[in-house]
């Protein structure tokens, strides 16, 4: 079962993970360093441009340009970590891999990204969810209902700070077209993407994944939205205690024991597997060399903001 659910999980995080555009030599400018590899100001404008699809350069703050940057930073330190290991995606299991992911080969998803998500999904499978012990996930308290009632929520959510940045996220994932409340997303792994790239909350190492969790469990507004929704709906934004919202509806159904059952050990997996990727990440920069250039990075912002 522990397998099942590591496999489950890092294919919804593969789903979710952001491009990396190879680095330049040359002249260019060089951001940041990690390993023995480089990120130019060419890839980080280029990721940017991705993420954002077209919006004016002065709606991107600098924080949502540094926090591409660490994502940059952390894809590189884990490629690093799969080259020195020798792994290696052959042809046939890369298509296989887009196959279940349901996600075409494009210009902006090449066969070359689509093959470092595969590698970076490997990796983190054999040196994070594979090794969740047991005795780790039993050690994750969560306390079932005696009789599950009402409606479990599966859902994407993408939670930022102000409401500025959702409407222009909303305005992202709908095309420009935020005449409509909701619009049917055809591609969840744009959402995931974003998710991944500008969400605040803990979801975001998982695409914005969340659930299937009780509406009752969930803060009033969040159930209140969710139940407006059909499945590949998109909400507009909406606002909590905790910030600026905007959801993604995958499916909703009735809790049986058994499906509750699951429920509780999909949750306590993603507790374990969290907790166990951070701590795994952080040993990773421990050991492989990164470096950035604040001198650098402030000039790109700036000349990037002006243009």
């Amino acid at each position: 079962m522990r397998k099942r659910l590591a496999l489950s999980t890092i294919l919804l995080l593969a789903a979710g993970l952001a491009l990396l555009f190879g680095c330049k030599g040359g002249e260019e400018k060089v951001i940041a360093i990690v390993g023995e590899k480089t990120i130019t100001a060419v890839d980080l404008d280029r990721r940017i441009t991705q993420i954002t699809k077209g919006l004016p350069h002065e709606s991107i703050s600098p924080q949502a340009i540094r926090g591409i940057l660490d994502d940059l930073i952390d894809r590189l330190l884990i490629l690093t970590y799969a080259e020195s290991l020798g792994v290696t995606v052959g042809e046939n299991e890369l298509d296989e891999y887009l196959e279940n992911l349901n996600i075409p080969p494009s210009e902006e998803y090449s066969r070359e990204t689509a093959r470092e998500d595969l590698i970076i999904t490997k990796i983190v499978e054999q040196e994070v969810a594979g090794k969740i012990s047991d005795d780790e996930l039993e050690a994750v308290t969560i306390t079932p209902r005696e009789s599950p009632s009402g409606t479990l929520y599966t859902f994407r959510e993408i939670t930022v700070k102000t409401e500025e940045e959702a409407s222009q996220l909303l305005d992202e994932l709908q095309g420009g077209e935020s005449g409509e409340e909701t619009e049917e997303i055809k591609w969840g792994a744009d959402f995931a993407i974003l998710a991944r790239e500008r969400s605040i909350s803990a979801s975001r190492n998982n695409g914005g994944l969340v659930g299937p969790v009780p509406g009752d469990d969930l803060p009033e507004k969040f159930s209140e939205t969710l139940t407006t929704l059909e499945p590949d709906q998109i909400s507009k934004v909406v606002q909590t205690e905790f910030g600026f919202h905007i959801f993604l509806l995958i499916s909703r159904s009735k809790p049986s024991e058994g499906e509750w059952s699951k429920t509780l050990d999909l949750e306590r997996f993603r507790v374990a597997y969290k907790a166990n990727y951070e701590k795994w990440l952080k040993l990773l920069k421990e050991k492989i060399y990164i470096n950035v250039d604040e001198d650098s990075l402030e000039e790109f912002i700036a000349k990037y903001q002006q243009d």
